[in-house]
């Protein structure tokens, strides 16, 4: 649909579930898994909903499709070799390339901005710990040791800057996952929403392109290149948003309270980050400064907000069930000008934008 919730198009037309869409850098196409089953697959269409292009076709479960800055590669997780490993695929779905091998389950890919990097989660000994490797797979390191999801990419740090959960649960009323540490099963790693789909399903971070005018590093380092990793983690006992150099240093707390902060999301211009947070009772929509300084909340309602996504031109769309179920909303950056962008009685969920901001694309179970 365009930003203003008009022209809503409807790109699938199947009798499973498609979702994780993600945008390709041109804006050309979009990227998503199709679960049938106990299989998914990863799929390409053009944003009007032509050209579908199947790139996997393997009796196993690949999901979390991932593009990479220049277009040229999708990064997703499979379960095709026994267990679930990262792999990257020329968008054709030709080259495919394993990158981790271990015993464990690794989720979630997500490029680093300059495209040499790709950080993911790896689930070992019952915790979730984020890791990152070179983009062949080489120099692969783990980032933290503690609990960590949600992690979402940035550039050099500007000032200092900051799913599963493991034993401590999010609270009732809260849409976030509450897995225990015994992972999803390997063969749904997209569980199929229901008559209330639950945003988040998965923990499925995802990159959003930097715009044009993207500050360039002021440094050479690998780290400085690759930039910041913003994430959420309950190692000091509940869920805060923290952030760290792509080697694991300079790992900062940006948040700190009682109750949790998920879904860290960086700003067009890289100086603020957006996140969900039910520190006020529900789930509300928060913005703070990089450094974790000028917290302002952006949403105000007695239901659940969450998912932001900044556009390039720095709007925020998000998910809300303000108006009785799951829909897409989207606000100016200091929270005003709320608008709801799809209406309908089904569920709407899991905004990307376009590259360009023109356009936002969602997962919905409208159809059934």
């Amino acid at each position: 649909m365009n930003a203003d919730g008009s022209d809503v198009i409807r790109i699938t037309d199947n009798s499973v579930q498609e979702s994780a869409p993600s945008w390709s850098p041109d804006g050309q196409r979009i990227a998503y898994s199709q679960v049938n089953g106990r299989l998914a697959e990863i799929y390409t269409i053009s944003a009007d909903g032509s050209d579908a292009a199947r790139l996997t076709n393997n009796s196993a479960a690949d999901s979390g499709p991932s593009w990479s800055p220049d277009g040229r590669r999708i990064a997703f997780a499979s379960n095709r070799g026994g267990q679930t490993q990262i792999y990257t695929m020329n968008v054709d779905g030709s080259d495919v390339t394993r990158l981790t091998d271990n015993a464990d389950w690794n989720l979630a890919p997500s490029w680093s901005p300059d495209g040499q990097r790709i950080a993911f989660i790896r689930i070992r000994n019952g915790k979730f710990e984020i890791y990152a490797m070179n983009a062949d797979g080489s120099g692969l390191a783990r980032l933290n040791s503690d609990a960590g999801f949600s992690l979402s990419w940035g550039p050099t740090a500007p000032p200092a800057r900051t799913p599963m959960p493991t034993s401590t649960p999010a609270p009732a009323q809260t849409p976030m996952p509450t897995p225990t540490s015994t992972p999803a099963p390997t063969q749904t790693p997209i569980p199929t929403p229901t008559s209330t789909p639950t945003p988040i399903p998965t923990p499925t971070p995802t990159f959003t392109p930097a715009p044009a005018n993207t500050p360039t590093p002021t440094t050479t380092s690998a780290a400085a290149d690759s930039g910041r990793i913003a994430f959420s983690s309950d190692r000091d006992g509940n869920y805060e948003i923290y952030a760290m150099d792509d080697d694991g240093s300079g790992l900062a707390r940006l948040t700190d309270n009682s109750a949790g902060d998920w879904d860290p999301t960086w700003s067009p211009d890289w100086e603020r980050i957006a996140f969900s947070s039910n520190r006020d009772g529900n789930g509300e929509i928060y913005a703070m400064n990089a450094d974790g300084s000028g917290v302002t909340r952006l949403t105000d309602n007695p239901a659940g907000d969450w998912e932001p996504s900044w556009s390039s031109d720095g709007r925020i769309a998000f998910t809300s069930d303000r108006n009785g179920n799951w829909e897409i909303y989207a606000m100016n950056a200091d929270g005003s000008g709320a608008t709801r962008l799809t209406v309908n009685p089904a569920g709407d969920w899991e905004p990307s934008w376009s590259p360009d901001g023109s356009r936002v694309a969602f997962s919905s179970d409208r159809d059934g």
